[in-house]
């Protein structure tokens, strides 16, 4: 039995460490790169050990000679990149794309859209808006998410290269390792890839075509009925690209965790907290939302509305209703976080 226990042990320690390499590199290179450290970690204990069973100490030999598992995928990657670093800089380049490219199909729906309902008086001048938008709006996205990895490289004290590679050398020893995490803990990349998108078109939607955003009635020419007061709504723009930021951030801090820890549920706690805060500040008050929509409504509509049929009441509502659905997501959201981090805790 204690044999054994030794064998699991040791391959473990190996298995923690091809993890910690492979999971920073990019998805099409994983599998052959792991397929060819496996062997080379197994070539390397043979030559130590003459092939004889290889125990601990020749593990932790083998795994120090190879070196940090940043620096190892940043040698098989071909290049060392520490503007940010080996340990953010795929997932940096993986949020970058994506947030560029839900900026540019953000931008090309809401003109799409803004362009059908109120047609351009000068087709011309609106392609050359189009283009310009559609350029700041890519420039934008690639500055604000180099920006935040260059804060999130900054503050995690990593420094710069040098004083990187050269404390990595100092300091690094397999014990540290990160445990493999559990199947049921693990964060795939999809979620939070879906996350990010929703949120950045849900913020180019928001600060471009708020006006359109409302009830449509089949009218010539379309008549469309804000939800929301348009002038409050402009005032209270930087607290709901907040809020939608707020979602994105989350959904990055997964994606860098990998996997459900108890430090990323603080983290999506006071995030989920901040949020809710945030909505019942701008979306509960009323002044947000347009008071006038069910007047307008029954006189561009020629509908027939029951007489039993509180319209004005039900509008009344909805802010509470939305307030109440997203404080319930939220509260979700932190609990499962904690249920999840902390099975990981226990190895469950």
């Amino acid at each position: 039995m204690v044999e054994q226990k030794m064998k699991v042990d040791r391959k473990n320690l190996v298995e923690r460490y091809i993890f910690d390499v492979v999971r920073r590199l990019p998805g099409k290179q994983r599998a052959d790169i792991e397929q060819e450290l496996r062997g080379l970690i197994d070539d390397m204990l043979t030559a130590r050990t003459g092939g004889m069973m290889p125990g601990k100490e020749d593990i932790e030999a083998v795994l120090g000679e190879l070196g940090r598992p940043g620096e190892l995928a940043a040698k098989y990657r071909g290049t060392e990149r520490f503007l940010i670093g080996p340990d953010y800089f795929d997932i940096y380049w993986l949020i970058v794309r994506i947030v560029m490219a839900a900026t540019a199909f953000g931008i090309t729906v809401a003109m799409i859209v803004g362009n059908i309902t109120v047609p351009p008086q000068n087709v011309g001048l609106a392609i050359g808006q189009f283009f310009l938008d559609l350029f700041l709006g890519v420039v934008q996205a690639f500055a604000w998410v180099t920006v935040i990895f260059a804060l999130i490289q900054r503050f995690a004290g990593k420094g710069s290269a040098e004083k990187m590679k050269e404390e990595f050398r100092e300091t690094w020893k397999p014990a540290d390792l990160p445990d493999l995490p559990a199947a049921k803990t693990r964060i795939g990349v999809g979620e939070p890839v879906v996350g990010i998108v929703f949120g950045v078109i849900g913020i180019v939607i928001l600060t471009i075509i708020p006006h359109l955003i409302g009830v449509y009635v089949a009218t010539d020419p379309v008549t469309i009925i804000p939800i929301f007061d348009l002038d409050v709504w402009q005032k209270m723009l930087p607290l709901i690209v907040i809020i939608c930021s707020l979602g994105i951030i989350k959904e990055v801090a997964r994606l860098i965790s990998g996997r459900y820890t108890l430090k990323l549920a603080a983290a999506v706690t006071v995030i989920d907290i901040a949020t809710i805060i945030l909505v019942i500040s701008v979306f509960l008050p009323s002044a947000i939302w347009n008071g006038d929509l069910i007047p307008s409504l029954r006189a561009a509509s020629d509908m027939t509305w029951a007489g039993d049929v509180d319209l004005e009441y039900i509008w009344s509502i909805v802010p509470m209703i939305i307030v109440g659905l997203t404080i319930f997501g939220n509260v979700i959201d932190i609990i499962t976080n904690w249920v999840r981090g902390a099975r990981n805790a226990v190895k469950v």
